[in-house]
């Protein structure tokens, strides 16, 4: 039995999300483990999934206005994950991960109510994924990059 293109796409993004998101996941059930305050973390991903699917309707309803803005919201993401990164600054890294996969979501519905399911399942399996992929990879390149030239310079 061969594997469908949609699940050989699905399975590269999620590598590609768990290879740029991993240390802040592991970091962050870890906090949500052992301190008290954290402990609500793992609710959070249903919470959030039942609010979603609780409005289905009225976001069926919503008049959707595609904007080119998404591509710069996505790269903020990645730029706030990569100063983050830098000052070790843990809230930022995770919010990161958010921001980008919420901004790609949308833009994705925005595409399947504008121009067909079609166009939106190219965007969001092809180019999204891949411009997330790349981008990710030449952050963390960057990142090692800086973090080689100033260790050097000590």
């Amino acid at each position: 039995m061969a594997i469908q293109p949609i699940y050989a796409q699905i399975g590269l993004l999620s590598l590609a999300f768990l290879a740029l998101y991993y240390p802040f996941i592991t970091t962050l059930v870890r906090d949500w483990d052992t301190n008290e305050s954290y402990s609500q973390g793992y609710f959070i991903p249903f919470v959030s999934a039942y609010m979603i699917w609780s409005l289905r309707g009225e976001l069926a309803a919503t008049e959707l206005k595609p904007s080119n803005w998404g591509l710069a919201l996505v790269a903020l993401g990645l730029l706030q994950l990569f100063v983050a990164k830098v000052g070790s600054e843990f809230f930022l890294q995770r919010t990161s991960m958010i921001v980008v996969d919420i901004i790609r979501l949308t833009v994705t519905a925005i595409l399947a109510s504008r121009y067909g399911g079609e166009v939106a399942h190219g965007f969001l399996h092809d180019f999204s994924g891949w411009l997330v992929f790349v981008a990710g990879i030449a952050l963390l390149i960057g990142v090692q990059v800086l973090l080689n030239k100033l260790g050097n310079s000590k």
